[in-house]
Formats: structure tokens, sequence, C-alpha cells
């Protein structure tokens, strides 16, 4: 199924707290920092570092998906390769991850 996401890249722009696809079409808004002083200064940081989460999120996705595919690939889940059970916490890790961002089974 084609991902229905906008596509990327996305960037986060600092001066205006959002993350905009390349179209410049609005991803997300970040909530801006509330506390004084230090608190300020840390919330600030921290909603730096949650843009840029947001923005690296179709690149994120996609190397996601493109790990599953790779571990599939090499066996995870075939018995009686050495591989099988090794890295079934892996896979599914990334399918739920992908589930998740996706809203579809992996």
């Amino acid at each position: 199924m084609k991902d229905l996401h906008t596509q990327g890249p996305w960037r986060f722009d600092e001066d205006f707290l959002t993350v905009k696809a390349e179209n410049n079409f609005l991803i997300a808004q970040i909530p801006i920092a509330r506390g004084r002083g230090k608190e300020f200064i840390e919330d600030m940081a921290s909603i730096m570092k949650n843009g840029a989460l947001v923005a690296a999120a179709p690149e994120l996705l996609a190397a996601l998906q493109t790990s599953l595919k790779t571990l599939l690939d090499i066996g995870g889940e075939t018995p009686p390769n050495k591989y099988f059970g090794v890295l079934t916490p892996a896979i599914d890790a990334a399918r739920e991850a992908i589930t998740k961002a996706t809203g579809e089974s992996a």
C-alpha cells in the first residue's frame, strides 16, 4: 500500500517551531516553552530536540522498513536458520514501531 503520510524530507524551522514538508505544507507546530529561567532553557532544548525528531520521521520510518526487510531476508523468522529466534525481539520491535507510525501491520 502507498504511504499516505506527507512524503519527506521534512524540515524543522527553529524560528517558528514548525515542521514543514518540502512544499511548505505544515506538518506540526511544536508547543512553546512555558518555564522561566533554567526551566525555560531546559524546555527550549527539549522543544528543539522534539522538532528535530518529528522532522526526521519520514527518514526514520523508511530506515526501519528497510531494516525489517533485511532482518526478514536473512531468515530471522525461518527455522532452522541460525538467526531464528535471535532476531525475534528486533523484528517484533520494528513491526510495532512501523504499525504505530503507519496505523497498518508491518
